[in-house]
């Protein structure tokens, strides 16, 4: 299941100072559950939305996003939302400025770190040309557990839409490349590029000057390096990656999922580094967010039990029933969407009630893998063991 998720971290001031949004989260009133097991300050919405800090800076995100025709346009829905969202929860005693945005597109975890490295000696320079502007210093390439996060430039509307299509193709195609699944010629062309070890998480970044020229200021028709021999154009390059991109793609995107990317790469429409500093509008309208399922924040009171969830992430969801006896059921996200459908609607009593009617087995979800799978338990061991391993960095990083 390719699902792509969406970002926003703000910098967030009261009369013109920075104030660190550590100290202002737990004091607003958030309609949602602490339900991230490696977040102790993420709240989940209703909606599906998450509202947490990275660092002093308060950060959105979307729920993760299937990707089929339509998914960039939802991307930049949700987004739009959950920047309404956090005006409001906010008020009017705090300004919100837009510092940048994170695109996570999901990877097999056995392929991504190597997919990571591909996209790092590939899809990059594309990648950072459709986020980034004239100021912006760079881009992070980050293999989290399960999904390849890439962070740069603060986007919305249009240009969210057109970095979302690319960083999607350009995942899968290097994570397909990665599993063997397609030959290493269906990448974009490898470029030279000097990258290093970001600095807070285990990953890469790679700076806009990393490929020999000042990516941001070259234009078009600069030269790069090519990774062996030879060199390409900006423009070329633009091109070959975005064809790649779009033929991974394939039949999960619309033709409006590729609109803004095709506008950008032909030069209709110019790239973030090609138009003065300032503000931009954002573009045409904007539709809703398509919520697939009501995310359960609260408790649910069935007859006969309760269902109140204690752990919700990008890869699952975890629920504890209290009736005859506790019991605890952890749902892989693919199935997550139709087992609270199904719970809400009552589909899920007679089997719920059989289960709390039985005796307890001893089983504990002990792990994040085990979460990840669906699974009937006695107990949790601790909420903490449920987070998504962080790789370290005594770890090896290679792009090869």
């Amino acid at each position: 299941m390719l699902r792509v998720g969406i970002e926003h971290e703000f910098r967030v001031e009261r009369y013109g100072r920075q104030v660190d949004f550590r100290e202002v989260i737990h004091t607003l009133d958030i309609p949602g559950g602490r339900l991230d097991p490696g977040d102790p300050n993420a709240y989940r919405l209703p909606a599906g939305i998450s509202v947490t800090c990275d660092g002093e800076e308060a950060e959105v995100a979307s729920p993760p996003i299937d990707v089929e025709p339509g998914f960039s346009a939802q991307a930049s829905a949700w987004m739009r939302a959950a920047r309404e969202t956090l005006d409001e929860l906010v008020g009017d005693s705090f300004q919100l400025t837009g510092v940048s945005t994170h695109i996570s597109v999901s990877c097999p975890e056995e392929h991504v770190v190597r997919a990571a490295g591909m996209f790092c000696r590939t899809f990059a320079p594309a990648q950072m040309l459709m986020m980034d502007d004239r100021d912006s210093p760079g881009l992070l390439v980050r293999p989290r557990f399960g999904r390849v996060e890439l962070g740069g430039e603060f986007v919305t509307g249009p240009d969210l839409e057109a970095a979302v299509a690319m960083a999607t193709g350009g995942v899968l195609i290097c994570s397909q490349v990665a599993s063997r699944q397609r030959r290493k010629r269906s990448l974009a062309p490898p470029i030279r590029v000097e990258i290093v070890p970001s600095v807070q998480r285990y990953g890469w970044y790679i700076d806009r000057e990393a490929f020999g020229i000042d990516l941001y200021e070259a234009g078009r028709e600069a030269a790069l390096r090519r990774e062996l021999v030879g060199s390409i154009t900006v423009q070329k390059l633009l091109d070959s990656a975005w064809a790649k991109a779009k033929q991974a793609l394939g039949n999960r995107a619309s033709a409006h999922d590729l609109n803004a990317a095709d506008r950008r790469i032909s030069g209709d429409d110019p790239l973030p580094s090609e138009r003065s500093p300032g503000p931009h509008a954002a573009g045409g309208p904007v539709g809703q967010p398509v919520t697939k399922h009501n995310w359960l924040v609260e408790t649910l009171e069935r007859p006969g039990f309760s269902v109140e969830p204690i752990a919700v992430s990008w890869d699952f969801t975890v629920v504890k029933i209290t009736g005859l006896r506790d019991a605890y059921i952890s749902v892989p996200a693919r199935d997550a969407g139709q087992f609270v459908d199904e719970l809400m609607e009552g589909a899920l009593d007679s089997e719920i009630e059989r289960l709390i009617e039985a005796e307890p087995n001893g089983s504990t979800l002990a792990c994040y893998e085990q979460a990840c799978l669906r699974g009937v338990y006695d107990e949790v061991a601790s909420l903490d063991v449920l987070a998504p391993p962080e790789r370290g960095h005594g770890g090896p990083l290679t792009t090869t």
